[in-house]
Protein backbone atom coordinates (compact mmCIF):
# COMPACT_ATOMS: atom_id res chain seq x y z
CA UNK A 1 0.00 0.00 0.00
CA UNK A 2 0.91 3.60 -0.83
CA UNK A 3 1.02 6.37 1.34
CA UNK A 4 -0.16 7.25 5.23
CA UNK A 5 -2.10 4.28 7.03
CA UNK A 6 -5.06 4.92 9.02
CA UNK A 7 -4.53 4.28 12.28
CA UNK A 8 -6.35 1.07 14.06
CA UNK A 9 -9.17 1.53 16.38
CA UNK A 10 -6.81 0.14 19.31
CA UNK A 11 -6.97 3.73 21.04
CA UNK A 12 -5.46 2.51 24.19
CA UNK A 13 -1.88 2.45 22.61
CA UNK A 14 -1.99 5.47 21.27
CA UNK A 15 -2.12 7.71 24.42
CA UNK A 16 1.03 9.91 23.06
CA UNK A 17 -1.56 11.60 20.77
CA UNK A 18 -4.54 13.11 23.41
CA UNK A 19 -1.83 14.18 25.75
CA UNK A 20 -0.31 16.31 22.88
CA UNK A 21 -3.74 17.81 22.07
CA UNK A 22 -4.19 18.63 25.84
CA UNK A 23 -1.16 20.27 26.09
CA UNK A 24 -1.03 22.15 22.22
CA UNK A 25 -4.09 24.59 23.37
CA UNK A 26 -3.08 25.54 26.87
CA UNK A 27 -4.83 28.41 28.55
CA UNK A 28 -3.46 29.50 31.74
CA UNK A 29 -5.29 28.44 34.45
CA UNK A 30 -8.20 30.27 36.41
CA UNK A 31 -5.57 31.44 40.01
CA UNK A 32 -2.93 32.18 37.54
CA UNK A 33 -5.47 34.81 35.87
CA UNK A 34 -6.71 35.81 39.25
CA UNK A 35 -2.82 36.63 39.83
CA UNK A 36 -2.48 38.63 36.40
CA UNK A 37 -5.72 40.72 37.57
CA UNK A 38 -3.42 42.36 40.65
CA UNK A 39 -2.50 45.90 39.88
CA UNK A 40 1.25 45.72 39.48
CA UNK A 41 0.59 42.56 36.91
CA UNK A 42 -1.86 44.46 35.19
CA UNK A 43 -0.30 47.46 34.44
CA UNK A 44 2.87 45.14 33.29
CA UNK A 45 0.76 42.95 30.67
CA UNK A 46 -1.48 46.34 29.48
CA UNK A 47 1.24 48.42 28.72
CA UNK A 48 4.12 45.75 27.11
CA UNK A 49 7.08 47.23 24.45
CA UNK A 50 6.60 46.44 21.17
CA UNK A 51 7.78 43.00 20.46
CA UNK A 52 7.77 42.28 16.97
CA UNK A 53 7.48 38.30 17.53
CA UNK A 54 3.82 38.54 18.78
CA UNK A 55 0.87 39.12 17.15
CA UNK A 56 -0.04 42.75 17.00
CA UNK A 57 3.60 43.84 18.55
CA UNK A 58 2.76 42.60 21.76
CA UNK A 59 0.06 45.51 22.00
CA UNK A 60 -3.63 43.85 21.85
CA UNK A 61 -3.83 41.27 24.66
CA UNK A 62 -6.66 39.74 26.69
CA UNK A 63 -5.63 39.41 30.38
CA UNK A 64 -8.16 36.86 30.93
CA UNK A 65 -7.61 34.23 27.71
CA UNK A 66 -3.40 35.31 27.75
CA UNK A 67 -3.83 35.54 23.89
CA UNK A 68 -2.24 38.25 21.97
CA UNK A 69 -4.48 39.68 18.92
CA UNK A 70 -3.95 41.71 15.47
CA UNK A 71 -5.55 44.55 16.00
CA UNK A 72 -8.02 46.23 18.41
CA UNK A 73 -10.67 45.33 16.47
CA UNK A 74 -10.19 41.66 16.67
CA UNK A 75 -9.46 42.04 20.17
CA UNK A 76 -13.34 43.93 20.40
CA UNK A 77 -14.96 40.47 18.59
CA UNK A 78 -12.72 38.03 20.85
CA UNK A 79 -14.47 39.92 24.06
CA UNK A 80 -17.79 39.60 23.02
CA UNK A 81 -17.16 35.62 22.57
CA UNK A 82 -18.55 33.30 24.92
CA UNK A 83 -15.34 31.67 25.67
CA UNK A 84 -14.02 34.89 26.82
CA UNK A 85 -17.04 35.70 28.69
CA UNK A 86 -17.00 32.27 30.81
CA UNK A 87 -12.77 33.20 31.37
CA UNK A 88 -14.42 36.51 33.12
CA UNK A 89 -16.93 34.73 35.03
CA UNK A 90 -14.59 32.16 36.32
CA UNK A 91 -12.22 34.67 37.65
CA UNK A 92 -14.40 36.60 39.97
CA UNK A 93 -14.98 33.76 41.95
CA UNK A 94 -13.22 33.45 44.99
CA UNK A 95 -9.95 30.78 43.83
CA UNK A 96 -9.72 27.32 45.64
CA UNK A 97 -6.81 27.39 48.13
CA UNK A 98 -5.24 24.80 50.26
CA UNK A 99 -6.39 26.11 53.00
CA UNK A 100 -9.95 25.35 51.60
CA UNK A 101 -8.90 21.56 50.46
CA UNK A 102 -7.86 20.75 53.99
CA UNK A 103 -10.78 22.16 55.38
CA UNK A 104 -12.89 19.94 53.37
CA UNK A 105 -10.79 16.56 53.82
CA UNK A 106 -11.53 17.12 57.41
CA UNK A 107 -8.71 18.55 58.93
CA UNK A 108 -9.40 21.33 61.19
CA UNK A 109 -6.50 23.90 60.80
CA UNK A 110 -6.98 27.26 61.90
Amino acid sequence: MAGKQRRKHHLAKHKHIGRSRKTKHYARDIDQVINDLEPQNFLKLTNQPICEDKPGLGQYYCIWCSQYYVNQHTLNVHQRSKEHKKRVKASKQEPYTIKDSLMYGGLNIS
